[in-house]
């Protein structure tokens, strides 16, 4: 995972204090910096050598800051006094840096049937690189949130950006990195036919959704009116941010929730 890398990378630089930092920097530098050139990140038809390598900079420097250090404080490249990478890199590496709670590691094998069933139907559309929608509707107490622990720990453990985000703020702490919808996505407050959530496109946030593979919306009441037009209010903006066509910009989407209620 090239995020833990970075961090590694970070921590032996403050703790192992290594006298030829560059010397430790060049042979792993493309490493470091590979999913910031992956073919399939929007921006990468775009990206130079020099911006994988600023993206790269200033991942590094945001774990050295969080031990109390800089990238100035050691014989590695400057950074930039101003670039549009600063939002950019810290949204992504602040949803990075979400950790996998140790008893979610193994959920994926302590599925039942009917998960089973779900989870491999998701994951599958998630690595086509193909939008989908699906829907999770189970009472509460049958086993959604561990399908949802399931998904994100192996979409997470495989370096991909997986959103979670509830209606309710209750909900906000059941899963690592939740935020509420309408916190999440900027949901404007007065909605018509044309509202868009108030996220720019050349953004961190921005960033964020385009990277992101999957997203998770935790009880999603189908049945109530203002959640259809809030869900469709999302899906213009998804569309409108990445430059995707397809439905919700090409994301693959899971709404939960419980019907019944």
């Amino acid at each position: 995972m090239t995020y833990a890398l970075r961090r590694l990378f970070a921590t032996i630089l403050v703790h192992s204090e290594p006298t030829d930092v560059r010397n430790l920097w060049n042979p792993y530098l493309e490493a470091m910096s590979e999913d910031f050139n992956r073919p399939h990140r929007r921006r990468s038809r775009e990206k130079t050598k020099d911006s994988a390598i600023i993206l790269t900079s200033k991942s590094i420097n945001y774990f050295l800051e969080s031990m109390g250090k800089s990238l100035s404080d050691y014989d590695l490249p400057c950074l930039p006094t101003s670039s549009d990478h600063d939002s950019y890199s810290r949204e992504i590496e602040v949803e990075k840096s979400i950790q996998i709670p140790d008893i979610d590691r193994d959920a994926e094998f302590k599925l039942n049937t009917k998960q089973k069933v779900a989870f491999p139907r998701i994951i599958a559309r998630v690595n086509s690189g193909n939008s989908g929608v699906f829907f999770v509707d189970r009472h509460g107490g049958t086993g959604k949130t561990f399908l949802y622990q399931a998904i994100l720990t192996y979409l997470r453990s495989n370096d991909i950006i997986a959103i979670v985000t509830p209606t309710s703020g209750v909900a906000v702490h059941i899963l690592p990195g939740g935020r509420t919808v309408h916190s999440r996505f900027k949901i404007p407050l007065e909605e018509n036919d044309d509202s868009m959530c108030h996220i720019k496109k050349q953004s961190g946030l921005g960033d964020l959704f385009s990277e992101a593979k999957l997203i998770i919306w935790n009880e999603t009441p189908m049945a109530k009116r203002w959640a259809i037009e809030t869900i469709e209010i999302v899906e213009r903006t998804l569309r409108d941010i990445t430059g995707n066509t397809r439905p919700f910009g090409g994301k693959v989407m899971v709404f939960a929730g419980d019907q019944s209620n």
